[in-house]
């Protein structure tokens, strides 16, 4: 056996070790055998290390992510994933020190903060969420720093070089008419770059991978596109916004067609790699759609805190059950709120049938306007929801500006990849 295959042999072996105690037993401690494994050096980025430490850190938002790792085939799989990405994220931090680009903590935290919320923890208690899969709060902080550092450099250095012309616009808004009672969709994507035709089978397994945990396993979509798509769209979960068949690759249109609503495609070999596609909206351009209807909701809101208890809790709903026929129309809120001891309640917002999730537009949509909804239990308490009015909203173009950014954010997106491409090409990587 070669030096080289003895050494990658030590390094799957190894690391899948300490891995399998990490990730799969979701273990926070590393075993003491696993030791001298996490300490291995993985790969040199500009004589910058990545160490076995580095990635099992990593791999803990992994399983975070996607709920679980099934095999050691797979999580070797995973892990030359996570490596890739991990090196591409130095890349762009080195790239983004040189031009002393800084990132300001509030915005890491915020973004820390809206992470956790997806997960439906706390900021404080994520860490100790993250905790359970081997992770910490550093490792987020730091993928995000890379995320925000190169969105930065590429904004400061190349969105100038970019030209949008009036002409180009115009044509994106005659296009837009010329479209008008047709479908556009709200589309993610998960992207995984095919650096050569060797690496088309291990990135296809990769991708089938993860298709599997997102459909089978109900693992968050854009969170996988947050650790694995080496997309620029990964940094907001992988989202590409509203697009028309006519706007999108033949073979992505050809799939994303065909998707229901919420659903997720299988692996998409496309130019460059493979994806995976979720249709996350449907809408018809410049057409008003029944899921466009804005509603005005109201609540009323048992709010649990450090000494709610189960029986507490059960007995409201209890109490909220036999109370609630009290209301016959919105005006009757404020007295059903009294009848249940509760001083929160009121208005939320006017917001579109679409912006809401499935359940709750549902739930919104089986009672009469004025009347209450059963309670619903969330997190932080237990809701009882009012519809007390519905309205069209006005449908028009976008504004000229709005469709000026929009196509500078296509075109910042191709550039970025390219020069992530050119920087690979340029540094020196030795994977150890």
């Amino acid at each position: 056996m070669t030096r080289s295959k003895n050494r990658e042999k030590r390094r799957i072996g190894g690391l899948a070790t300490g891995l399998a105690a990490v990730v799969l037993m979701n273990l926070c401690a590393v075993p003491a055998e696993a030791q001298h494994v996490i300490q291995k050096i993985e790969a040199l980025v500009n004589d910058e290390v990545i160490s076995a430490f580095d990635v099992v850190q990593r791999m803990g938002l992994v399983v975070a992510a996607t709920g679980g790792i099934s095999s050691e085939q797979e999580l070797a799989r995973l892990q030359k994933q996570v490596l890739r990405t991990l090196v591409d994220e130095r890349l762009q931090l080195q790239e983004a020190a040189e031009y002393e680009v800084e990132v300001p903590e509030e915005e890491l935290d915020d973004a820390y903060s809206r992470i956790a919320q997806s997960f439906n923890q706390t900021a404080e208690s994520f860490e100790e969420f993250l905790a359970q899969f081997g992770a910490t709060k550093g490792t987020l902080l730091l993928q995000l720093n890379a995320e925000f550092s190169w969105q930065m450099l590429v904004r400061g250095r190349l969105a100038q070089q970019i030209g949008v012309t009036d002409e180009e616009v115009d044509a994106e808004i005659a296009r837009m008419e010329s479209n008008t009672g047709k479908y556009e969709y709200k589309v993610s994507e998960i992207y995984l770059i095919v650096g050569s035709p060797s690496d088309d089978a291990r990135i296809k397994a990769i991708i089938e991978e993860l298709a599997k945990q997102i459909k089978e396993g109900g693992a968050n979509f854009r969170l996988v596109s947050r650790q694995f798509s080496e997309a620029s769209s990964a940094a907001r979960g992988g989202d590409l916004g509203w697009l028309s068949a006519d706007q999108m690759q033949p073979a992505v249109a050809e799939v994303v067609t065909n998707l229901d609503v919420q659903e997720v495609s299988g692996p998409v070999r496309t130019p460059g790699g493979y994806r995976l596609l979720a249709l996350t909206d449907r809408r018809r351009i410049l057409s008003l759609d029944p899921l466009d209807t804005l509603v005005d909701i109201r609540q009323i809101m048992f709010a649990f805190n450090e000494e709610t208890t189960q029986e507490k809790a059960d007995l409201w709903v209890a109490r909220a059950v036999k109370e609630s026929p009290m209301a016959k129309s919105c005006d009757d809120i404020e007295a059903l709120a009294n009848a249940l001891e509760i001083t929160t309640f009121g208005k939320l917002a006017e917001i579109s049938l679409r912006s809401l999730t499935p359940e709750l537009r549902q739930l919104l949509n089986a009672h009469e306007d004025g009347t209450p909804t059963e309670p619903v239990a969330s997190q932080d308490g237990i809701r009882i929801f009012f519809v007390c009015g519905r309205r069209e909203p006005e449908i028009g173009l976008p504004s000229f500006d709005e469709i000026y950014a929009q196509l500078q954010e296509q075109r910042l997106s191709m550039v970025a990849r390219r020069y992530l491409r050119d920087l690979r090409r340029d540094s020196i990587v030795d994977y150890r």
